[in-house]
């Protein structure tokens, strides 16, 4: 008896096409969530400054 091994393998992939242009409604796009990140992420930036771990 000869026992076989089968693997199973995903494939993810995409077929490349030309860049386009953004639409017009761009903006639309956008996540709501990421002016309040970057409120905190400017919070976070400015107290580690402050204490001296962080510097630009």
């Amino acid at each position: 008896m000869v026992l076989q091994y089968c693997q199973y393998v995903t494939v993810n992939f995409m077929l490349w096409k030309p860049i386009e242009d953004l639409s017009s409604n761009w903006q639309d796009l956008a996540s709501v969530e990421l002016p309040p990140l970057v409120t905190v992420w400017n919070e976070q930036a400015d107290r580690l400054r402050q204490s001296g771990e962080f510097q630009t």
